[in-house]
């Protein structure tokens, strides 16, 4: 005999020998068809295998305790929707256990004490629900979307060692409540405040704060955001945050308190997963509050920026844990996503091909999805900066149908701006940034579109107005990854400026996190400025390292609108070293 570690699954018939007493014959054709046609294909879908059949009940072993849960959850969907219209006679239902641990084998059965244990999930498992352990509940936290009631530790028949127990369908503190279906995209309520003082005030201007919140959050065209008056309902109530965003129908959850002491604020912010409670993102803000309006707008612009990523870098992650056959393509495109600064951290990775290659599956299924299609634009366009071929008339089109599709998200457009000034076409910049400039007017609290405002501008020669743009982008949110570029196109428009300091401290800053051919060309024509040609042609060697194609001849077609730009750029890395 061997052991192995494996996900029990436990089920049986509610009532089962009430139901054969009234009509035996009846009952076991219910329950063979419920076994054969619903049961048995879901378990073979989710790679189940069944162990044994007893009577009314069935032992099911799984590899993963993914599978497990979510086979027992579709069952138990399946069972109540074919059961409506019937009578109650009529109808079936079971209860779940599920649990996860090691199991000894013994040719094609099963046993020991973490079976048990999940024969005894089943009996605590309410009438169509499942009763998960604490470790099986652990195990997928944040890889499905159902919410789970915590039952407790309660004491199970001949088991020694105490075992909390988790319940679906959630039953609220006051009965029975239901939980709204999830969005198709990522889904946030802004949560009454909690005012720290006795003031009213306060606590309007708290109020005032999480309104600013929620219709900041709500132009982001990607996020799905809970009206304002829905979340108010639970204004000053104690109740689970889960069994909120259940209520609610959303993923995530702002929560925070305001406090004011004399003249300053402090606003803390807390962004909670409401299916498994876990913390997502925590902040705090501090401000002036002599005047509240303004302050009432810096602190909605902080705390929007600061979690605009984080939910999405969340997004990325769960997509990531996903298995193909469950991929939509937005999925696909939030995989991509989680890209963007692959080029700057990882050049030896084929990030490019692996973006093509999602955003493609992508479009496949949703040929209208307009963040996946500019997407798509975006990374096209840049593949001539990392020496790779570009078409750029494709990423035109891409870009155009995005937009096309969408006219009014602020990513998109902003990608959109981008992608135009990548094509290099006569009067590009100038269109493009009126598409950025737009892009801004719909959200002013984007990292990412002030990086693509600033990177535009210093192409187009506006150096002063590029410095303070990017800086803009970092200072709302410098720990965006999306924006890992910024120190990049810094170190550029500083370069242009003339100012050898800011545009060494900004290339090396930059180069300590992006390894990529635009940082070392940077990197370089700094050191030119500053008159360090030693270190300025140690940038162009990591430059030829790392794209030995690169050349003078390549980099006269460089964007820079203004010729004295270009040529100062061409003249910089030739006597930094860089090959003819």
């Amino acid at each position: 005999m061997q052991r192995r570690p494996a996900a029990i699954l436990a089920a049986d018939v509610v009532g089962y020998s009430r139901l054969m007493g009234e009509d035996d014959l009846g009952t076991h054709n219910r329950v063979k068809s419920l076994r054969l046609d619903v049961f048995e294909p879901l378990i073979r879908a989710h790679s189940g295998r069944v162990i044994r059949l007893i009577g009314d009940g069935i032992l099911v072993e799984f590899g993963e305790v993914l599978g497990a849960v979510q086979c027992a959850l579709t069952v138990q969907r399946s069972i109540a929707e074919g059961c409506l219209g019937l009578s109650p006679k009529q109808q079936l239902k079971l209860r779940i256990g599920v649990h996860s641990g090691e199991v000894i084998v013994d040719e094609d059965d099963i046993f020991g004490d973490d079976v048990n244990i999940a024969a005894r999930l089943e009996q605590l498992a309410e009438p169509g629900g499942v009763c998960l352990s604490a470790r099986a509940y652990q195990d997928v936290t944040g890889k499905i979307e159902d919410i789970f009631e915590d039952g407790g530790t309660p004491l199970l028949k001949n088991i020694a060692k105490p075992v909390s127990v988790w319940h679906w369908p959630p039953r609220g503190r006051n009965g029975v409540w239901s939980s709204l279906p999830l969005p198709e995209k990522p889904s946030i309520a802004v949560m009454p405040f909690v005012t720290l003082s006795e003031d009213p005030a306060d606590e309007l201007l708290s109020d005032g704060i999480v309104a600013d919140l929620t219709t900041a959050l709500a132009r982001m065209n990607w996020l799905f955001v809970a009206a304002r008056c829905s979340s108010f309902v639970f204004k000053g109530q104690n109740i689970d945050l889960r069994e909120v965003a259940g209520r609610l129908g959303v993923r995530y959850l702002l929560e925070g308190s305001f406090r004011r002491s004399l003249r300053q604020v402090r606003l803390t912010g807390q962004l909670i997963d409401g299916l498994s409670g876990a913390h997502v993102w925590a902040g705090q803000f501090d401000g002036d509050a002599d005047d509240a309006l303004d302050l009432q707008d810096q602190l909605t612009e902080s705390v929007v920026a600061a979690i605009e990523p984080s939910v999405m870098q969340a997004e990325i992650a769960k997509a990531r844990s996903m298995r193909p056959h469950d991929m939509a393509a937005y999925h696909y495109y939030l995989q991509a996503l989680g890209l963007l600064t692959v080029p700057a951290d990882d050049p030896d990775r084929d990030w490019l091909d692996d973006s093509r290659a999602l955003l493609a599956k992508a479009r496949d299924l949703d040929p209208s999805f307009a963040p996946a299609l500019a997407l798509a634009a975006y990374f096209e366009a840049i593949a001539s900066y990392f020496g790779r071929t570009a078409n750029k008339r494709f990423a035109l089109e891409l870009a155009e149908r995005a937009v096309r599709a969408d006219p009014d998200d602020a990513f998109v457009i902003g990608l959109y701006g981008f992608v135009m000034t990548a094509s290099r076409e006569p009067g590009a910049i100038d269109r493009a940034l009126i598409h950025v400039d737009r892009a801004l007017a719909l959200n002013q609290n984007s990292p990412l579109i002030w990086q693509f405002s600033g990177e535009i501008r210093m192409y187009k020669g506006d150096h002063e107005t590029a410095v303070r743009h990017l800086r803009k982008s970092m200072r709302l949110n410098p720990l965006d990854t999306r924006t890992i570029w910024n120190p990049t196109f810094l170190a550029y428009a500083y370069f242009f400026l003339g100012n050898a300091e800011e545009a060494v401290k900004w290339a090396e800053l930059a180069a300590l996190t992006c390894r990529n051919p635009i940082t070392y060309r940077g990197l370089a024509i700094a050191h030119v400025l500053a008159g360090n040609l030693e270190a300025a042609n140690a940038a162009i060697q990591a430059l030829l390292k790392l794209q030995p194609n690169s050349c003078l001849a390549r980099s006269k077609n460089a964007a820079y609108r203004r010729p004295e730009d270009l040529a100062l750029y061409v003249d910089c890395l030739r006597k930094a070293g860089l090959p003819e």
